[in-house]
């Protein structure tokens, strides 16, 4: 763990003779750690945590943890609304005091209702574990890992005036989470869970989406559509960061723009022709009428892969094609349709085989199909349009049992020769 110092003046010097043995957490009002952090430097602002963790789960001290920071401080007039006696936590009402004296605080930058990523969980484990429980042990205080002593903003003064605080750092905070893992009772790191974008996709926001992932703030018209192209710097769970906007959007709303290979080495074009030509040295008769339907629906595969590049690339112009990395497709073919692998290289009958060898020939063609089915494992990775998906889990389907054929027929094959 490497915390990086960046003090600042808005503290007390000391806690007047408080043992700190609480945490509070908070959210920034904004994106930036930077940021945030040259508003807490300034004397101006008033206020300060004691430690600040980005996105990313990098640590700045901004406030020795033998002072108080004015983070979360409560007033003793009642006609405040930070009020103690309007806390939700009875250590605050009982003590009956600026809760600064007695509380570590923590900022967590860019938290959404309290979704935090998984680096500012791991990062906010390891401070309380490293720091804050041996500087409670060092002044004499027994650390108490609960829902008690780990408070949110909105536990201590939760009639604030302002909006954002009223609800710090968030209704969807994983208190619990952080408390399983300083004690020991949660894994390090969770078990990923598939997701359909992956860091560096380009992306673009889907009309029909309303708000960012978390939060009620809506996202403006312009910054949907096809014609804003994002890249994907971060994925967690079932929300991505997009670098541009540097704001979480549910994967939901996400859309990939692909051109789909169809002539690619594994595409559906050199299956078809690879077994049609294959057909005419087939020694079985069961095996030419096998490579003759195959090779036929793989005529009709093509058909739907092109129909759905059709339909993808629909109404694009040439910067949209750019913007997808696609450029050098456009000036050649514009939206026409034309077999090359989704690398963008042409079709070439150097993908076929044909070796007048019945059994070399069956054991290439079940290879294809496994290449096949690969492939559409990774366009299922890829694609959140369900209109793709769903066609796509088909062929997958068609790819499995062809090769389950194909093996039937190498058996006939091997058995004849035994």
């Amino acid at each position: 763990m490497r915390i990086t110092l960046k003090s600042s003046p808005n503290h007390f010097n000391g806690r007047a003779g408080w043992k700190p043995d609480m945490i509070c957490f908070h959210q920034t009002g904004g994106t930036s750690a930077a940021v945030a952090i040259q508003y807490y430097r300034n004397p101006a602002a008033q206020c300060c945590p004691n430690w600040v963790i980005s996105i990313n789960g990098d640590i700045y001290q901004l406030v020795d943890p033998n002072n108080g920071a004015w983070a979360n401080g409560t007033a003793t007039v009642k006609s405040d609304p930070k009020y103690y006696g309007y806390s939700l936590s009875k250590l605050v009402r009982e003590r009956k005091t600026n809760a600064n004296y007695y509380t570590y605080s923590i900022e967590f930058v860019h938290c959404q209702r309290g979704n935090i990523t998984e680096e500012q969980i791991a990062a906010a484990v390891d401070l309380i574990k490293k720091v804050i429980i041996p500087h409670m042990r060092k002044n004499g205080v027994t650390p108490l890992i609960d829902r008690e002593h780990l408070v949110g903003h909105s536990d201590i003064t939760p009639r604030t005036r302002d909006p954002e605080k009223a609800n710090c750092p968030g209704k969807l905070f994983p208190y619990d989470e952080i408390i399983a893992r300083v004690l020991g009772k949660a894994p390090a790191h969770p078990v990923e869970k598939p997701s359909t974008v992956a860091v560096g996709d380009k992306v673009t926001i889907r009309d029909t989406a309303t708000t960012y992932a978390g939060v009620s703030t809506k996202i403006p018209a312009g910054f949907k559509g096809s014609k804003q192209v994002y890249t994907v710097s971060k994925v967690l769970d079932d929300r991505a960061l997009l670098k541009e906007l540097y704001s979480w959007v549910w994967i939901k709303d996400l859309e990939i723009n692909h051109i789909l290979g169809r002539g690619g080495p594994d595409g559906e074009l050199g299956a078809s022709l690879r077994y049609l030509s294959q057909r005419f040295a087939q020694t079985e008769k069961c095996g030419i009428a096998l490579l003759t339907d195959i090779g036929t629906e793989e005529l009709g595969h093509l058909e739907m892969i092109g129909s759905i590049v059709t339909q993808l690339t629909k109404g694009e112009g040439a910067k949209s094609f750019d913007k997808y990395g696609v450029g050098d497709y456009y000036i050649d073919h514009a939206n026409g349709v034309y077999p090359a692998s989704a690398s963008g290289v042409p079709f070439s009958a150097a993908y076929l085989q044909s070796k007048a060898d019945p059994i070399a020939d069956i054991m290439e063609d079940m290879a294809a199909e496994q290449k096949a089915r690969a492939t559409y494992d990774n366009i299922l990775r890829i694609s959140d349009d369900p209109d793709v998906t769903n066609i796509i889990r088909y062929l997958r389907e068609r790819e499995v049992v062809h090769f389950q054929r194909f093996g039937e027929l190498l058996d006939r094959l091997q058995s004849k020769i035994k």
